[in-house]
């Protein structure tokens, strides 16, 4: 038997909505400061798969197969991300290293939407 890959929406998803859609949502802080990421479900995945970043558009948001060229992950594991701040910026939660190499692995096995 294979082992389950990662679910876009059984686990990614709900790291947005735990973390990010305080921000990344129509009328919030992220979208009143030019960035126009949404995270929300049934809109997040269009906003970061092969999407370039608005902050510097040699990033992209998610590159799939390649965590360590995607700005979504880099953003949410390194203090220093190269664009940007390090999310969720304000800190209301923090998300956990087990959430981290969720994404990661999600990207490594291709960010499908599944």
């Amino acid at each position: 038997m294979e082992p389950e890959t990662v679910s876009f929406s059984r686990d990614i998803q709900p790291i947005f909505d735990l973390h990010c859609i305080r921000c990344h949502v129509t009328g919030g802080f992220a979208n009143n400061s030019g960035i126009p990421v949404r995270l929300i479900e049934g809109v997040s995945y269009g906003s970061l798969v092969n999407q370039s970043s608005v902050q510097d558009s040699s990033w992209t948001l998610v590159e799939p197969n390649q965590p360590d060229l995607s700005l979504l992950y880099l953003k949410i594991s390194r203090e220093s991300p190269p664009v940007g701040r390090q999310m969720p910026w304000d800190m209301g939660t923090v998300v956990t290293l087990e959430e981290m190499e969720l994404v990661r692995t999600w990207i490594t096995e291709g960010a499908h939407n599944n």
